[in-house]
């Protein structure tokens, strides 16, 4: 199973956009990734023709995907 940190933003034409994480830590509190959220919309270093991609924090949340191999032609 794989956990994943999902940072939702909105951009800077009212869309959602979403920054994802792999392997975050598990103990992640609300205040941490809301100043990190924060940290990553002040430094707007991402955008897309022109318009910045993470303008203000919107929601977060860890997702868990569970993977299931049917084949895999490199372990066979």
């Amino acid at each position: 199973m794989m956990k994943i940190l999902q940072m939702i933003f909105k951009t800077a034409d009212g869309k959602n956009n979403t920054l994802k994480l792999n392997h975050p830590r598990e103990d992640l509190d609300r205040e941490t990734v809301e100043r990190a959220m924060d940290q990553i919309a002040a430094i707007n270093a991402f955008e897309k023709d022109g318009n910045p991609l993470y303008v203000d924090k919107h929601a977060a949340r860890y997702v868990e995907t569970i993977t299931t191999n049917l084949f895999d032609l490199d372990q066979e």
